[in-house]
């Protein structure tokens, strides 16, 4: 993550056209792996956690990119309205404050994921007929699980309480927190002991202030700015946590008639869009690519089923896995 925030600081203050040529190729190869190929519910729903998991990413990344822009133009003495020399990532249309000059490429960028997001989203569920009405089932799994994570019913919904300790909506989404973190604190201790040396270099004053032998008020002042900082952070957290799951309780109401009604969806109903001659080259296409002659003889040594007289695997058949049930990273479909 370091190495990745490394290469998009470069491209922000490239002066160049760096930061288009990463957009493009990361788009183009985004859309690639997703668009005209055929998808089911729970794999949309894994390619859903992903996107909210990079996006999430790619918005820290960006903060931190800008923060330290920040920092490098706020003592600098540039009109910004005179249009001097800036790398070509921060627009040509450019502001008369250092705020809207380094948040162009920010907002570009996040513009650009949102959008490619949208139109790959939008691809996957026309091509594989699914319906819109699906992204409401995965906000329900996804704030069940925000639900059953409170401090009352916490010890009660985790499958391996020995071995995996993490949040369940983390879990669910294959969101790891301590890369991050370490990375903010990795940023943000060098931004802040860069900025301590710009103001010593503006203000030579300012230097006693944080030599050894300087007033313990100066030390007093900036601790307690520190603190004020972190509890201010540490309040939006918390406002933020209690509305969350506030939302997530409301939807818990209705969170049974839309999983009703994905099920009628599923197997009641025909897929939109799809006309009776594609629903019969689909049935026939299944029964050519299920063919048990093309299987090899199944070892039981290795954990692969015995086959019975007629063909099929012995025990009963194992069924579509909910969504409930589905992480990020967990294995769909069947190898053997």
């Amino acid at each position: 993550m370091v190495y990745q925030t490394i290469a998009l600081n470069v491209a922000v203050n490239s002066y160049d056209h760096a930061l288009l040529t990463l957009l493009v190729s990361n788009q183009f190869v985004e859309i690639k792996g997703s668009v005209f190929k055929k998808f089911e519910k729970d794999n949309l729903f894994q390619i859903t956690c992903a996107d909210i998991v990079e996006r999430f990413t790619l918005c820290l990344m960006l903060i931190i990119v800008g923060f330290r822009n920040l920092i490098e133009l706020s003592g600098s003495e540039f009109d910004f309205s005179s249009g001097f020399v800036l790398p070509r990532s921060f627009g040509w249309f450019r502001g008369n404050n250092v705020l809207s000059t380094i948040s162009y490429p920010i907002l570009s960028v996040m513009a650009s994921e949102t959008i490619v997001d949208w139109l790959k989203h939008a691809f996957i569920t026309k091509f594989n007929h699914i319906r819109p009405s699906v992204y409401e089932r995965y906000t329900d799994v996804l704030c069940r699980d925000l639900a059953s994570a409170s401090a009352v019913s916490r010890l009660g919904v985790r499958k391996h309480s020995y071995v995996d300790q993490s949040p369940l909506v983390a879990r669910r989404l294959g969101f790891a927190s301590l890369p991050l973190a370490v990375l903010a604190i990795l940023i943000g201790t060098q931004s802040v002991t860069l900025l301590v040396a710009l103001q010593v270099d503006s203000n030579p004053e300012w230097t006693s202030s944080i030599l050894p032998n300087a007033d313990w008020a100066h030390y007093v002042k900036w601790g307690a700015l520190a603190v004020l900082f972190w509890l201010c952070f540490v309040v939006i957290k918390l406002i933020m946590g209690v509305n969350l799951v506030i939302y997530a309780i409301k939807r818990r109401a209705g969170m049974d008639a839309r999983e009703a009604e994905d099920t009628a969806n599923d197997f009641g109903r025909p897929p939109i869009g799809e006309g009776k001659e594609e629903q019969a080259y689909n049935r026939e296409l299944k029964g050519l690519l299920n063919n048990k002659r093309d299987d090899a003889t199944p070892i039981a040594e290795i954990g692969e089923g015995v086959r019975n007289q007629n063909g099929d695997g012995g025990g009963k058949g194992k069924g579509r896995v909910k969504l409930e049930d589905l992480t990020r990273f967990t294995m769909v479909k069947r190898i053997w």
